[in-house]
């Protein structure tokens, strides 16, 4: 093996060579280096030491010859710890395994591999939250010491690289793990199917976060007329939006990654749930179905794999199928996952959400019951179709609208909570900051504050076509969310927090089933007889099933029934 001075050079460009637009920027040398991406700037200098260090670091290595290589990497025999932390994570103890590789350390500071190794599950297991910052640092010392020890070996760049992602340094995050690629190729080196897997994830995320900048993008037409409140001038205006800096692009080369990813390790959930939900976006329910299962095969004990198994079922239209599938993951959730799952409290009229809340878990529980009986459209069936609607909107939020960088669930968040409240919006759209929109009726104190046009904040717009309040004359609903570049976290601004506070007292919640197309009125007549017995009334339900409104004919089955509840919905008697 020999490492020399070329493929020093080729390592060091590649990490610094400047790619500037009107997105990204990385520019100067050595620790002058700044990065720069969209209106996460500030954000992202506080990284910055991680990316000098390593810079430094390349800079300084004197380059090793053939027979040259370092004391730790000829080194033949391992710590009987440093094979028993290996064991450890084969057997998924990673707990155990960390403390293990930690005593390695100590014990033997010129074995890099323990340093490589202790390195990267801390890589792996670090968050993204930008104050949890621990585990980033301990992962930051090992790597270095790694490298001061082995050299630059493409396994430990390729680390490197990837500890960069969850440190929010996108631009040189992609390009680090390129050069390792790049160098086991030119060494000849094969990394392990699971390093490989967690790299294309890794990279399937960042190119992810560049795909969710121009996703729904909206440039406003110059047509003069508001067009706050409606539709469908939104949807012509949106119709024609130009590739901006390649980011379309950016969504093939993602869901690459993410297949790549699966190929190599069909266990890994990460990767897996985030094709899913961009399979669900684009309507491939064929393939996400065939995903789904082959997530559920591949990790049985992982709630998530069950869970979009049966978010895939639910946009079938399989309610029963759904509804199983979303029980088998409930059983299998931490109590945090639980909680989160259960409640409803954004579902509620604000005076039921403060009773619900001040309620222990029984209560709790019994309140869900009711709720979800009385909104149930369907009660032919056996299941809940509007508790199973209810998980599926919380997964999808959770996938869609969860912030790495604040660690907020996506049911906690401003857009999540609208979702589950209202599902699905009829229309979404993205205005950025630079584009003309003050000819499109948009609101001053949306989009020409010195906050708006300073801060680079892009606006998101949902738009929900249904009546709201008590009112017989249709109003539209309209949220709109802020957004800095290059961060999923998106916050009311400031009137829609109001205006959404306001429509949960007239209209908390929207439900439309996925099964039911068309919904009609039963003409009926109730009779009342009076009995013997005082204790005792009679009642008789007469109708004539509407055969013109469901479009059946001679032969056609029907299936009627007549379900009764007390005043909490407890059933009291049923046919069908």
């Amino acid at each position: 093996m020999r490492i020399g001075p070329v493929l020093f050079r080729t390592a060091i460009a590649t990490v610094t060579r400047c790619h500037c637009g009107p997105e990204v920027c990385l520019t100067g040398t050595g620790t002058g280096n700044r990065l720069r991406e969209g209106a996460g700037a500030a954000r992202n200098r506080m990284w910055q030491p991680a990316l000098t260090a390593l810079l430094t670091i390349l800079l300084s290595f004197s380059p090793y010859t053939a027979g040259s290589a370092p004391a730790a990497v000829q080194q033949e025999v391992q710590p009987r710890e440093y094979q028993e932390a290996l064991e450890k994570l084969a057997a998924g103890d990673t707990a155990t395994a960390i403390e293990l590789l930690r005593v390695v350390t100590k014990a033997e500071p010129r074995f890099g591999p323990a340093f490589l190794q202790l390195g990267s599950v801390l890589t792996a297991q670090a968050g993204e939250v930008e104050r949890d910052f621990a585990d980033r640092l301990e992962a930051e010392r090992m790597l270095r010491r790694a490298l001061t020890l082995m050299g630059p070996e493409p396994e430990i760049i390729l680390e490197w690289g990837m500890l960069m992602r969850k440190q929010h340094i996108r631009i040189d995050a992609l390009r680090t793990v390129e050069t390792a690629v790049r160098l086991a190729a030119e060494q000849e080196e094969d990394m392990s199917p699971d390093r490989l897997a967690r790299m294309h994830y890794g990279m399937g995320r960042i190119y992810e976060v560049w795909w969710e900048e121009i996703q729904d993008r909206c440039i406003p037409s110059r047509a003069e007329q508001a067009c706050w409140f409606a539709a469908a001038p939104y949807a012509a205006a949106c119709a024609d939006v130009p590739d901006v800096h390649g980011y379309i692009a950016h969504r093939g080369r993602m869901l690459e990654h993410y297949r790549k990813a699966l190929w190599l390790d069909p266990g890994n959930v990460d990767a897996g749930i985030r094709l899913l939900g961009h399979l669900a976006q684009q309507g491939d329910l064929d393939e996400y179905a065939a995903l789904a299962r082959q997530l559920k095969l591949a990790a049985p004990f992982d709630s998530r794999a069950f869970l979009f198994q049966g978010l895939g079922l639910h946009h079938r239209g399989r309610s029963d199928l759904a509804e199983s599938a979303f029980q088998q993951a409930l059983s299998l959730m931490s109590d945090d996952d639980l909680a989160g799952y259960r409640d409803i409290s954004a579902l509620l009229h604000p005076d039921s959400r403060r009773a619900y809340l001040e309620r222990d878990d029984a209560g709790r529980e019994d309140v869900e019951r009711i709720f979800f009986t009385a909104t149930d459209p369907m009660y032919l069936t056996d299941v809940e179709e509007r508790r199973v609607a209810h998980y599926a909107r919380v997964t999808w939020a959770d996938l869609t609208y969860s912030s790495p960088a604040s660690g907020a669930r996506g049911w906690d968040t401003d857009r999540g909570h609208i979702h589950l409240r209202y599902g699905h919006p009829d229309l979404a759209i993205q205005i950025f900051a630079d584009d003309d929109i003050e000819s499109c009726g948009w609101p001053r104190w949306l989009t020409g504050s010195p906050r708006f046009r300073r801060d680079a904040l892009s606006a998101v717009y949902w738009y929900y076509d249904f009546l709201g309040g008590e009112s017989s004359v249709e109003r539209p609903a309209d949220f709109v969310f802020r957004r800095h570049p290059m961060y999923r976290y998106a916050g009311f601004a400031e009137n829609t927090l109001l205006y959404s506070q306001d429509l949960q007292a007239t209209r908390p919640e929207r439900y439309q089933p996925i099964t039911i197309t068309e919904s009609g009125g039963y003409a009926h007549q109730v009779v009342r007889f009076r009995s013997d017995d005082p204790e005792l009334v009679r009642f008789e339900f007469h109708g004539a099933p509407p055969l013109k409104f469901l479009g059946t004919g001679a032969g056609d089955r029907l299936t009627a029934g007549l379900f009764l509840h007390d005043s909490v919905f407890n059933p009291v008697w049923r046919d069908r």
